[in-house]
């Protein structure tokens, strides 16, 4: 397998999975939709790392990008 059809393949796989994630977001906030797992519902918990995974994504950018604005001062 060529080395571009392997990052074509990661980034059709990557898009798949934000959409899927994005979906069953939508569906457990907007329709009340219920993710069970033996009983147990595991809505709030999935809908809680859904957002300190958004959180931490967008402050680890900004920490990255501040980083390298301070490396590259001279």
């Amino acid at each position: 397998m060529s080395y571009k059809l392997k990052i074509k393949m990661l980034g059709l796989f990557l898009f798949v999975f934000s959409l899927s994630i994005i979906f069953l977001s939508f569906l457990v906030i907007f329709l009340g939709f219920k993710i069970n797992l033996g009983g147990f519902n595991i809505s709030p918990i999935f809908i809680k790392i859904i957002n300190f995974g958004i959180i931490l994504v967008i402050f680890g950018y900004l920490a990255y990008v501040g980083f390298i604005i301070f490396l590259s001062r001279k």
